[in-house]
């Protein structure tokens, strides 16, 4: 599945976000799917790959443990940890950050 719920409000993807845990639950089916969408990757799946901008290459992988369904929240703080890794490799690299980093 690439980007399936991209374009829909934000209501309609927790819809479907609901519909796609339970089908899955009954089927057990693989399901590859990719977003850009940390959080979303967070509540659905259950190993996390996190690419590379280009050229795309897996820089990451996470498995993910906790029990469904979950939340971005205190309540899953192995959660928020990995979301903010996430978020810090996918943040766009520059001269200037580079050479803070040095």
């Amino acid at each position: 599945m690439d980007e399936p719920f991209g374009a829909l409000d934000a209501q309609t993807r927790r819809v479907m976000h609901e519909l796609l845990l339970r089908v899955w639950g009954k089927h057990k089916a693989t399901v590859l799917f990719v977003t850009h969408d940390v959080d979303e990757a967070l509540l659905l799946a259950d190993h996390v790959h996190v690419m590379s901008r280009g050229p795309g290459r897996i820089i990451r992988s996470y498995d993910l443990e906790e029990a469904r369904p979950r939340a971005i929240s205190r309540d899953y703080p192995d959660l928020l940890d990995i979301r903010e890794e996430i978020l810090a490799l996918l943040k766009p690299t520059s001269p200037e950050n580079e050479a803070e980093a040095a």
